[in-house]
């Protein structure tokens, strides 16, 4: 992967993790004992597993965590899933650290995961902001990877360690989270390419229309979420439609919100630019962190 990267590309690499993946590695284990990974797995292996765990109780605790049950339907995606799961021939976890020694290993450098957001401590404690002192004072000076590795041991929810890497010593990339007033004036959005449909298009405007929220995650579905994404009638007209002719800079879009939401809902005084743009900003962030959005900063 490193010899075809250029050098200030990053390129996008993933691994099933050991712990997220835990119950799938045992269910390979169960079926490679009753000899159904012997050789390359076929219709009659996926129906063995299809029999073995329909005919499992529910609160059975590695069917309880590994098996879909729609697989029971024998159909052709669900032969596909069981492939891909339970007969899955030389599958392999990792660990966080191991994967960052791979990446050592290949002179590469860990830039950002995919989805961050699925990966921030501070998702998993009550109050994040008054954490015990010992614990705050760990998580400030630890590493990326030692603050990721311990993610998944608490909360290996994450089927894939599934990150963005580039070149040691390339330019470093800056999260969007830390970007300056200056960075967001010079930003241009993208939606994301398989959005730009007409099936898409259509919902846009009938949520525009409608003055009703649009699930987003109907249309293009979140791999690492089964949760729905639902997002305001005036984030998709004043942001989505317009992208779905041409990338925007924030400027463009942000004239767009003041026409479209001029004031505050609760008060009803003038948003202000400062107001607008800060609304606006954290609006195209969310959508960004959940892979709607792509953002730049332009020369």
């Amino acid at each position: 992967m490193r010899a075809v990267l250029k050098p200030d590309g990053i390129i996008r690499t993933n691994l099933h993790s050991l712990h997220g993946r835990s119950y799938v590695f045992r269910l390979q284990e169960v079926f490679a004992m009753l000899g159904a990974l012997n050789d390359n797995p076929g219709d009659e292996e996926v129906q063995i597993v299809i029999d073995t765990m329909t005919a499992l109780r529910d609160e059975v605790i590695v069917k309880r965590f590994s098996w879909r049950p729609q697989s029971a339907g024998g159909g052709d995606d669900d032969k596909g899933a069981v492939l891909a799961n339970a007969l899955l021939v030389g599958d392999k976890g990792y660990t966080v650290p191991q994967f960052f020694e791979l990446l050592r290993a290949a002179e590469l450098e860990f830039v950002e995961m995919v989805c961050p957001q699925q990966w921030l401590m501070a998702n998993l404690f009550k109050e994040p902001e008054n954490l015990p002192v010992f614990l705050g004072m760990g998580l400030l000076e630890a590493l990326p990877e030692e603050k990721l590795a311990l993610y998944e041991l608490l909360n290996p929810a994450n089927r894939l360690i599934d990150l963005w890497c580039s070149n040691v010593g390339a330019s470093p990339i800056t999260a969007i989270e830390t970007w300056t007033s200056g960075d967001w004036q010079r930003a241009v959005v993208y939606i994301h390419p398989q959005l730009n449909t007409a099936d898409a298009h259509a919902a846009l405007q009938d949520s525009v229309s409608g003055l009703h929220p649009l699930e987003l995650s109907r249309l293009l579905p979140n791999r690492a979420s089964n949760a729905p994404y639902l997002v305001d009638s005036t984030i998709v007209g004043c942001i989505l439609l317009p992208l779905l002719q041409s990338p925007q800079p924030l400027t463009a879009l942000l004239e767009r919100w003041q026409q479209l939401r001029p004031l505050d809902p609760l008060t009803l005084a003038s948003n202000g630019a400062a107001g607008a743009t800060a609304m606006l900003q954290d609006a195209i962030a969310g959508l960004v962190a959940s892979g709607y959005l792509l953002v730049e900063r332009s020369q």
